[in-house]
Formats: structure tokens, C-alpha cells, sequence
């Protein structure tokens, strides 16, 4: 992984400041003796097929952290009373555009992607069972609706809000902007639902932001700190504002084997030191997979995807355990599992938080 300098290195340089300079986490505390502060991770609990198991008691839960059993503090099981509030966010900015004909395509298929949601969410008329926040990413932000139950307002808005795609550019310049854009509104919306109680469920319905995976470049070790930074801001983030990620893909089979489909597999396991830390670490799957969220990939019927993720929201259970003392050393990953005394059970849980002295 060897680049021997030129525009190429300037680019990536200036590229890795401007897109990880926003995610610094804050400076660390002096060392304590006191005990950090409890966490506390949602747990999803699901069949063989993918249904949500009810009932169960904290009896039945074993937490891990780091492969060592920790007590559970707190329990509380979800309640239809106090749904999540659900955040359908449609993605604009990274749509496959590279000629005037992929344009039009882009075009329709983005529209099409937002009938179907506004058809799912009309059928529930006034009567949804949690709140919904519509949001679209565009070249120009990120732009909000208010949560609201009512299906038909939702639809409506929706059918309202055309399209508005990126505009291409040269293709690196290109990957590295959307990768910026993407994960920079990506932190300031998490950040501007830090003060709701509620938990979220965040559904990014875009194919995902570009995977900058290439092998013709060697990061330094400033910019591994960076993006190391960012990958802990993110996962702080995510735990802290109580958020589950999910990724649909709206383009179906069409998009198999493009990079941002392909790449982010090799990214799937938590980085643990900094020489590890690669843009890859952050992309769209890899941060949905590891906040315990899901995948809708490879299907046509996106109603049918957004429908299964918030599925989540009907149930679930919060655990909350006392994390282990900071070591001397800064921002260790520490490993979480989830083990349900039923048979068949799958739990689906934040894949571990880091420490900080």
C-alpha cells in the first residue's frame, strides 16, 4: 500500500482533515478512582425467522463484557406505551450518476424509492404505532420534518419532495466528498437528537456513502489517529443517544458488486488500535451492523425493507451494567455479548463501547 506523493496525497490529506477534524472526541479527564458511569445497550431479541421474542425476564439474559459475565443492574422490557421514535432518512447525495441517462435513472429510481415509502406509510392513515421524523440528505444538508404518527401527513410530504441529485464530478474528488458529506450530517443529526429520551431507530435508505478502500495508498500515522478519532466519536455517539442504524439498499440487485456493496465486508470487526483505523472502518454497514441495526440489501421492495426494520420497534429490552474501570491506556474497545436462555433465540446488541481514562 504504497503512494509515492503528488496531487493524490495532497487530496487525501486534505480530505482526511476536513472530513475528521468535526468528530474529535473531547480531552480526556485526569485518572479517577470513581466508577465510570453505567451503560445501558437495547437489546433486540428475535426467532429463527426473524420475530421479535417477547416476555422474556433478566433472568434469562447473560451480558459479556469482554468474554467476562458483568451483572445487570437495571432491566426493563419495551413498552407499546413508550415506542422509539423511528428516523427515515432518504438518502440524495449518493446516488450512482455518471452519465445523462444514469441522471434520469437516478432520478426514477430515487422517486420510485419514495412512493413506496409514502404508500407503507399512508396505509396507516392517522395511526402509526411509533413516531416518525422524515429527513433527506441533499447536497445542501440535511432537511427534518417533525415526528409525527400521522401516515397520510408523512405520505403527503413525501410525494412532495422531489428529488435532488448530486452532480458528478471527478471521480475521486467525488468519493471523497460524499464520504465527508455523508458522515458529517451524519454526526450532526445524532447530535441534534442527543436531548430526546426516546430510543431511535435510524433507517439511512441510500446504497451507502463510497467505501475508501483503495490499495495504491498508505495513510500516515496523523491520519490514523484521525480517522481512530472518528471511529470512536461515532461509536460514542450511537451508544449515548440510545441509536440502532440500519442500511436499505433501494437499488436492489442493480448495484451487486459496486465498491460501496462490497468492500465494507472487510471492515465488519471493531477496531481496537489505532494502526488498524482505515476509512472503510466507517462505512454505512459496518456502523449499522455494529449498533446492533440491520441490512436490506439485495431486494426491490423497499416499503417492504423499511417495514422489516422498524419492525424493531414493537420490542426489545434495555440492560444496563456497570462498565469495567478505565485502564491507564485511552479509548480501549471493550467487547459486548449478549447470551438468551431460550432456544433459538438471537440477540442484536451495540458491538462494544470504548473506555476512556
Amino acid at each position: 500500500m504504497r503512494i509515492r506523493c503528488g496531487g493524490y496525497c495532497g487530496l487525501l490529506a486534505c480530505f482526511a482533515w476536513s472530513a475528521l477534524t468535526w468528530a474529535q472526541p473531547p480531552a480526556a479527564a485526569p485518572a479517577s478512582t470513581a466508577q465510570p458511569p453505567q451503560i445501558t445497550v437495547h437489546v433486540t431479541v428475535t426467532d429463527k425467522s426473524g420475530h421479535l421474542i417477547s416476555g422474556l425476564q433478566k433472568s434469562d439474559f447473560t451480558l459479556l463484557d469482554d468474554r467476562h459475565s458483568v451483572p445487570i443492574e437495571d432491566f426493563d422490557a419495551a413498552s407499546p406505551a413508550q415506542p422509539p421514535l423511528v428516523l427515515i432518512l432518504i438518502d440524495q447525495v449518493n446516488s450512482q450518476i455518471t452519465t445523462q441517462v444514469g441522471n434520469s435513472y437516478a432520478f426514477r429510481d430515487l422517486s420510485q424509492t419514495q412512493t413506496q415509502i409514502a404508500n407503507y406509510l399512508e396505509s396507516y392513515h392517522s395511526h402509526l404505532p411509533f413516531p416518525v421524523s422524515l429527513i433527506f440528505l441533499t447536497n445542501s444538508g440535511i432537511d427534518q420534518m417533525k415526528p409525527t404518527v400521522d401516515g397520510e401527513a408523512l405520505s403527503a410530504a413525501l410525494r412532495k419532495h422531489l428529488p435532488q441529485l448530486q452532480v458528478m464530478k471527478k471521480a475521486l474528488y467525488q468519493r471523497l466528498n460524499l464520504f465527508n458529506i455523508s458522515l458529517d450530517n451524519l454526526q450532526t443529526l445524532l447530535a441534534n437528537e442527543a436531548n430526546v429520551p426516546q430510543r431511535k431507530l435510524l433507517i439511512w435508505v441510500g446504497s451507502g456513502w463510497p467505501v475508501i478502500d483503495t490499495p495504491s495508498v498508505t495513510l500516515t500515522i496523523p491520519q490514523q489517529k484521525q480517522f481512530f478519532q472518528s471511529i470512536v466519536v461515532m461509536s460514542d455517539l450511537l451508544r449515548v443517544t440510545n441509536t440502532t442504524l440500519y442500511a436499505v439498499d433501494p437499488e436492489g440487485n442493480t448495484d451487486v458488486g459496486n465498491s460501496n456493496t462490497v468492500f465494507w465486508q472487510d471492515f465488519i470487526k471493531p477496531v481496537t488500535r489505532v494502526d488498524k483505523a482505515l476509512p472503510g472502518d466507517l462505512a454505512l454497514q459496518v456502523l449499522a451492523l455494529q449498533s446492533g441495526g440491520l441490512l436490506r440489501i439485495g431486494g426491490n421492495n423497499v416499503a417492504q425493507a423499511v417495514s422489516a426494520c422498524t419492525q424493531d420497534a414493537a420490542g426489545g429490552y434495555d440492560l444496563t451494567f456497570q462498565p469495567q474501570a478505565p485502564s491507564d491506556q485511552q479509548y480501549v474497545f471493550h467487547s459486548l455479548q449478549v447470551k438468551v436462555d431460550r432456544h433459538g433465540a438471537k440477540a442484536r446488541t451495540l458491538d462494544g463501547y470504548y473506555s476512556q481514562k
